[in-house]
């Protein structure tokens, strides 16, 4: 292929690479959101220039410490070394190793590699973030790398387990089952917008790690539940489904828009068994539960596959902030927890402040709330022990092991 064409192409990658960068970088915005604003407004670029685009993109994030004070090309040629979301898509439009031999003569590529392949996993990751994980070193490490690899995709069968394996095998989707009976994950992403599966609400879409909380809440028939940080509505849907939709919940959160999000799709699920309440109409209201969740406000830290930027805004005073918050929250609800009732308490963080510190705090200001046996509750529903990391007063997931984004949850049982 003539040279001209290599150059041409090269230069067309490196400039919206650059681009994007740029972009990032003086934007408040999250990176997913940078990314697709970008790539949506660039209706000339074909699917595999997006994919090669972004995945230049994320591996920069991934890895920035080691890459802030590199040139574009010399980043491009990592992530075409190092990366298989580029490099897959560079070797479908250019064949016979022809790229290969042209990015090669770019940059002083021996260096480049040695260079990087000098870093540990921990590396890419700031010191704030790694001490507060308060893990051994060689766990660490461990963890790190699972943590700065791309997320898979996760489906949480509803029905029709035939249907969605069948579609997934039609089209080639490689996937594999890890913890939970109902889940699915994907080695690949798909646009299941497309599928008749998805279509017919026979799944949805939420991180393995996500299911497991829903789970351990153990909903009832007839039950009274309430969701106080419901979000989306993720958690809230799938208590509601594991209920067999017989269970009695309310569903609040304090960002109202998110609230219209868990009420659109309580809908489209037709869910009769959920409530959607505002905030202040929960708090002002004396209703006992037999099951509180709080999926408390956090960092972040265990999401950190799929938003690689946060590590970057992750300081000990934020840490604090979020702690502060969700003692507060724990306190609010305290008095909505029945005699005899459980608290569930859950964040979608890797650190000992927001999780067994937030415990510790609650139990020391409520002597009559007690951490359940969270393993012997695990092992009664089935679900495999040897992918979960268990703590003082709960469990974790730790991506390296449970292969999911990192969660934690403890179970308070209240005494009367």
């Amino acid at each position: 292929m003539a040279i001209e064409l290599l150059e041409k192409k090269t230069t067309f990658w490196l400039s919206h690479i650059a681009e994007l960068i740029d972009l990032w970088t003086t934007s408040d915005f999250t990176s997913a959101s940078v990314k697709q604003r970008y790539l949506s407004g660039k209706r000339y670029l074909g699917s595999k220039d997006k994919k090669i685009i972004s995945g230049a993109f994320y591996f920069y994030l991934r890895h920035k410490i080691a890459l802030v004070c590199l040139k574009t090309t010399e980043i491009f040629f990592l992530s075409y070394i190092f990366d298989s979301e580029v490099s897959s898509n560079i070797d479908r439009i250019f064949k016979n190793d022809e790229f290969n031999s042209y990015i090669y003569g770019l940059v002083n590529s021996e260096g480049l590699i040695s260079s990087f392949k000098s870093y540990k996993p921990t590396d890419f990751f700031p010191t704030t973030f790694l001490e507060n994980i308060e893990i051994d070193e060689n766990r660490l490490n461990s963890l790190c790398e699972a943590l700065n690899k791309e997320a898979s995709t996760d489906i949480r069968i509803i029905t029709d387990r035939d249907l969605i394996e069948g579609e997934l095998n039609t089209n080639d989707i490689p996937y594999f089952r890890n913890i939970l009976k109902d889940c699915i994950k994907l080695e690949k992403n798909i646009n299941y917008n497309t599928y008749l599966s998805y279509k017919n609400k026979s799944f949805e879409i939420q991180d393995e790690g996500s299911q497991l909380i829903s789970i351990l809440l153990n909903p009832k028939a007839d039950e009274d539940i309430l969701d106080y940080c419901s979000g989306g509505g993720g958690k809230t849907i799938h208590i509601a489904e594991l209920a067999n939709n017989r269970a009695f919940i309310d569903a609040t959160d304090i960002n109202t828009k998110r609230l219209k999000e868990t009420e659109r799709r309580v809908q489209l699920h037709g869910l009769s068994s959920v409530l959607v309440l505002s905030i202040d109409d929960v708090d002002s209201d004396v209703k006992q539960y037999h099951k509180v969740l709080i999926d408390a406000p956090c960092t972040g830290s265990g999401t950190v596959r799929r938003a690689p930027e946060i590590r970057y805004t992750i300081t000990n005073e934020v840490i604090d902030n979020f702690t502060s918050l969700q003692i507060d929250i724990v306190s609010k609800c305290y008095d909505k927890i029945a005699p005899g009732g459980e608290l569930i308490y859950s964040t979608c963080s890797l650190f000992r402040k927001e999780n067994d510190r937030v415990i510790s705090n609650v139990i020391a200001q409520h002597k009559d709330l007690h951490p359940i046996d969270i393993k012997e509750r695990v092992s009664a529903l089935g679900i495999d022990i040897d992918k979960l990391d268990f703590t003082e007063f709960g469990l974790r997931t730790l991506t390296d092991k449970s292969k999911t984004d990192g969660f934690y949850v403890s179970i308070l049982k209240k005494g009367g």
